[in-house]
């Protein structure tokens, strides 16, 4: 139920288009799921960046998105902003460097049956943000990333083990906001005060030709022939 009710709120995003509600991330911000009643952690964004805060919930785990990854945060783990920020997320790569082998991107970070893909030597993407797991190697710590895999046009989100990757650091994010849009001064044309996006304005094309295409049928259905229509056509004069 509750993934139905967050691909219904992201639909209405992509139809009715608003601005934004950003917020900066704190420090040891949890990024959730929401499985089988309970919210599940997911990874740690990394502070001072920001997610879109999609919807505020009264049970006080806000319905964010991050890059291209939805979940929840904590309405205390984030300060709500009254800017669109010029940097809103980390660009963070990862390669995989593992002495020459491939690396795991696993469903989990811990050591199991949970191998999504393996991802080969030098492949890499961006890392989303970090968690805590099992000790792959003795000595190497418990130091996991959540990661947006890149292959191709294919894209996989997963953990893969911090030993097994070289990975940049996150940085700092900045109060640098988007500058505002210039007032359009030219008196001949007239800013609309609503404007339609594309799968909208599909959907009202739609709803607008099927009257048409529905009273033409009935029209046709319910013309009757007549004697003219059966008369033979008169025969033609040299």
């Amino acid at each position: 139920m509750m993934n139905t009710i967050i691909a219904f709120l992201m639909f209405l995003n992509l139809l009715l288009p608003t601005d934004l509600t950003y917020a900066r991330i704190g420090s040891d911000a949890v990024l959730y799921d929401f499985k089988d009643g309970a919210y599940v952690e997911v990874t740690v964004l990394p502070p001072t960046f920001y997610v879109a805060v999609l919807n505020e919930n009264e049970d006080g785990y806000n319905l964010v998105s991050y890059m291209d990854v939805t979940g929840f945060m904590k309405a205390d783990a984030m300060e709500k902003v009254g800017f669109t920020p010029k940097t809103k997320y980390a660009d963070c790569a990862f390669s995989v460097s593992n002495d020459g082998q491939g690396a795991n991107l696993r469903s989990s970070p811990v050591r199991g049956d949970n191998v999504i893909v393996v991802m080969p030597s030098g492949s890499g993407g961006k890392i989303v943000g970090t968690a805590a797991g099992d000790e792959l190697i003795s000595g190497a710590g418990e130091s996991w990333y959540y990661v947006r895999y890149e292959s191709g046009s294919n894209v996989t989100f997963g953990y893969v083990y911090g030993a097994h990757v070289a990975a940049e650091a996150f940085g700092e994010g900045s109060d640098e906001s988007l500058p505002p849009q210039e007032n359009d001064t030219t008196e001949e044309r007239e800013q609309p005060v609503f404007e339609l996006s594309p799968p909208l304005q599909i959907v009202l094309i739609v709803s607008l030709c099927l009257p048409v295409v529905l009273c033409v049928f009935m029209l046709r259905k319910k013309r009757k022939p007549t004697a003219t229509d059966d008369a033979p056509a008169p025969d033609e004069k040299s």
